[in-house]
This record gives structure tokens, sequence and C-alpha cells, in this order.
């Protein structure tokens, strides 16, 4: 399983920037407020499993602060990433112990 994912934000932004209707949206993403921390900026599939990956911070600063997403020692943001449990919409409910199981089992 992956663990951590990291990446050139500014270079993102000026490849996506090659593109008429994502530069519309980059440039109305500016103008809304900001996302929680929390939320997933990207999905990696591997095999049947897809995870999503969340932003380290650094926990010393708060929102607002300069520094506070995590950086690797190229400058790339960092992230992590953490599996997304999928079900069918007809399965039937289990219990939140039943759950902690299934997470607790290793994956092959």
């Amino acid at each position: 399983m992956p663990q951590t994912l990291s990446f050139d934000l500014k270079q993102l932004v000026r490849v996506c920037l090659n593109d008429p209707d994502l530069r519309a949206e980059i440039v109305a993403a500016l103008a809304e407020d900001p996302l929680p921390v929390r939320s997933p900026v990207a999905n990696v599939t591997e095999g049947a499993a897809v995870f999503a990956a969340l932003l380290r911070t650094d926990r010393e600063k708060a929102p607002g602060d300069a520094g506070f997403l995590a950086r690797d020692s190229l400058g790339w943001v960092t992230g992590k990433l953490q599996e997304i449990v999928q079900t069918d919409s007809d399965a039937s409910t289990i219990t939140t112990d039943s759950m902690a199981e299934r997470m607790r089992k290793p994956q092959p």
C-alpha cells in the first residue's frame, strides 16, 4: 500500500493553466474561502483499493500561518494516503466493532 504522496503544487497549477476550463476553475477557486485541511485533494487507485490523499500539516502552526502545510526536502507539498472503504449500495449494515475488526486484518 502506498503511504505518502508528494507533488510540486506550483508545477501542477502551471500545467493546468494550459487548459482554459481548468484556468477558469483555478481563478474561481482562488476567490472562494479555504476548504478544511482534511479535504481530499486526490485519489490514488491501486488494484481495487482507492486511497484519498490528505495534505500533511505542521501541528505547531495554525491555518493561515506561513508553513502550515508540510513540504518535503524539495519543497513539494506532502500528503498521506488513507484507504477509502467502499461498500456496495445494497450491502447490509455492519456494526462498528465488525468494521474495526475488518480494518485490523492485514491486507494481502
